[in-house]
């Protein structure tokens, strides 16, 4: 794997409101890659958050409240050359 494929501080679609638990990432991510942050904070995979088996939704356990920064690094699924 090569930096094309680490995909840092990325964009993604949901919104931070409150009340939406699901954020789905511009790119699939290979499994186990996602790296989450929350206000500066590291939420942890399995006790914070989780991968769903689309390979490109986070869900959280609870909703980021509106004015939070979430920050969401991961290795992109469909791998290119370096």
């Amino acid at each position: 794997m090569g930096y094309k494929n680490y995909i840092p501080q990325t964009s993604y679609s949901g919104v931070i409101d409150g009340q939406n638990i699901d954020f789905i990432t511009t790119h699939e991510y290979w499994p186990g890659s996602v790296r989450v942050w929350l206000n500066g904070m590291k939420q942890w995979f399995c006790h914070d958050w989780f991968e769903l088996l689309d390979h490109a939704t986070i869900r959280f356990d609870e909703p980021p409240l509106s004015g939070d920064t979430l920050v969401i690094d991961y290795i992109k699924l469909a791998l290119e050359a370096p």
